[in-house]
Parts: structure tokens; sequence; C-alpha cells
């Protein structure tokens, strides 16, 4: 007992305030990451993340960067989120031949139906999807060209390799296997 009067009377003195406010040092911010594709579809933030949940949601942006793509004729982002790719290189060009020629795309949307989880090795990720894709048409004036429809399809087995860009601090496609 008397343990804990002497405890308690040692906080009951008196004391004089300090004239001083302690000091405050500023809690270390991690800078925002400059954003990345179209203004209008940000990449989200989980497919910045070198993880494999980051794979697996960058994965599934580049599609949409995909479906995009075909929509708008614009590939900026698509070139800016893939480096020496060649099925995306081939891709990006068909749509840009199409714009050049005053055509568009109907159609053609890829969605991914079936997914394993990304098998991460250092800076690379492996990614292992089925998709499928509506049937697709080149139109001019909104009528579609002749010769130029193409059914819809369902691939199993495809994906492809990713590679880690750290100083854009996000995923990059160098193979896509669709």
């Amino acid at each position: 007992m008397l343990a804990g009067t002497v405890l308690l009377t040692g906080c009951s003195e008196r004391q004089e305030a300090s004239t001083t406010l302690p000091t405050t040092a500023a809690a270390p911010t991690t800078e925002a990451l400059p954003p990345l594709g179209p203004a209008d579809m940000p990449m989200p933030d989980e497919a910045r993340e070198q993880t494999a949940q980051g794979a697996q949601a960058f994965t599934e942006y580049y599609v949409e960067i995909y479906n995009r793509a075909l929509r708008t004729l614009n590939t900026t982002s698509m070139r800016e989120l893939s480096q020496g790719c060649e099925a995306c290189d081939q891709l990006a060009e068909q749509l840009e031949l199409t714009a050049s020629r005053g055509e568009a795309i109907a159609g053609g949307e890829m969605r991914i139906v079936a997914s394993t989880a990304p098998h991460l090795r250092g800076l690379e990720a492996d990614v292992v999807f089925d998709v499928a894709q509506e049937s697709i048409t080149a139109t001019v004036g909104g009528e579609p060209i002749e010769g130029r429809t193409y059914p819809g399809s369902q691939s199993t087995g495809g994906g492809g390799v990713l590679r880690w860009d750290d100083d854009r601090s996000t995923w990059v496609l160098i193979q896509w296997n669709v």
C-alpha cells in the first residue's frame, strides 16, 4: 500500500508549465505516383505494386486499355505500358492503320474469364489467363466493311510476361500470348 501512495503522491506535486512548445518533426510522406494511363482511365494504385496481386491488377488494366484502344483507336497507353512486346505492337499497328484509313472498330471487347495467380521471378511476372473476345467488325461510316468481320472467340492458356519498371513504379507487358 505504501508503494502505491508514493507513486500517487509523486504525480501530484506542482510543476511549472514549460514556456516552450515541443518541436514537431514532420512525418515522412510518400509522394504520390505520377498518373499513368489516360486521364479518364488512370491506372489503379494496386496495379502499381510489385506483388503478385499488383501483376494481376496490371494485367486486368492492360486488357481494359486494349478495349479502350479498340473504341478510340488511340494506342498511346497500350504503347506506354508495353515494351518490346511484339503482339502488343502488332495490335497497336493494326488499330493505327484502321484509324489512318478513316475506319472504326465495332465490338471486339476482350475479357479475362479465368486466371491463375501470377508467378513472380525477380523483376518479372508470368501471368496465365483465358480470354473471351466478342466478334469484331471494321466499319466505315458506321457500315461494316465486307470481309472484315471476325467471329468472337475464346482462348485458353494465354498469358504473358510482365517486367517491373522501377523508374515509373509499374509493370509493363513484354510478351502477350492471346
